[in-house]
């Protein structure tokens, strides 16, 4: 089974930041799409799904070097992918939660 997901995000951020520190609230909303194939295993009964996301959270930026920050963050979020990926006589094969919490680590390079 081969899975390829393709997703479109915006992030926006208020950060109160100092010299070396940030911190913040942020949002984020997310659309995508997820397309399944099979070479050895019966295919989906759908080949591809609908993916949107939203979320809202924390971020924490530490400074690194000159222009490069660690940056972390948690948020909770709502995601819906509508219609199911269904294997036949093999079940759900993936269906995430209506909500849950995403949590990210990650380096900003900030200009």
């Amino acid at each position: 089974m081969d899975l390829d997901f393709t997703e479109v995000s915006a992030d926006a951020c208020y950060l109160v930041a100092g010299a070396d520190f940030g911190v913040g609230p942020c949002a984020r909303a997310a659309f995508g799409r997820m397309t399944a194939s099979s070479r050895s295993l019966r295919p989906p009964n759908s080949g591809d799904a609908r993916f949107q996301m939203l979320a809202m959270g924390l971020q924490l930026r530490a400074r690194l070097a000159d222009a490069l920050w660690l940056m972390g963050e948690a948020a909770l979020a709502w995601h819906q992918r509508r219609p199911l990926f269904v294997l036949s006589e093999v079940g759900s094969l993936h269906q995430p939660s209506s909500a849950g919490l995403r949590l990210g680590l990650g380096f900003v390079w900030v200009l």
